[in-house]
């Protein structure tokens, strides 16, 4: 059990960010990412040299989102969050 709560928050944040797997919806929209940035992240395929500009963004929106979904101001992540958010959002062949 995590004992810091803004850590439980950041935890809650980055399990709560799966939603963005799912269809784009106004929740997404609301979270931050546009709807190319969520079908770059959710590609089955691997992602070509153009779609890897919007992908590199389309993260970094992913983890601001995370911040939304835990209520708090986007800050500095340590590596080990990023990866998470990644790890739970984009599809493995990327």
């Amino acid at each position: 059990m995590i004992s810091d709560p803004r850590m439980r928050m950041l935890a809650s944040g980055a399990q709560a960010v799966g939603f963005l797997t799912e269809g784009y919806s106004q929740e997404i929209a609301e979270s931050g990412l546009t709807e190319e940035q969520h079908h770059i992240l959710t590609l089955k395929r691997l992602w070509r040299p153009a779609d890897v500009r919007v992908g590199r963004h389309a993260v970094v929106a992913a983890v601001e989102a995370s911040f939304h979904v835990a209520g708090l101001p986007v800050q500095p992540v340590l590596a080990e969050y990023a990866a998470a958010v990644i790890a739970r959002v984009v599809s493995p062949a990327n």
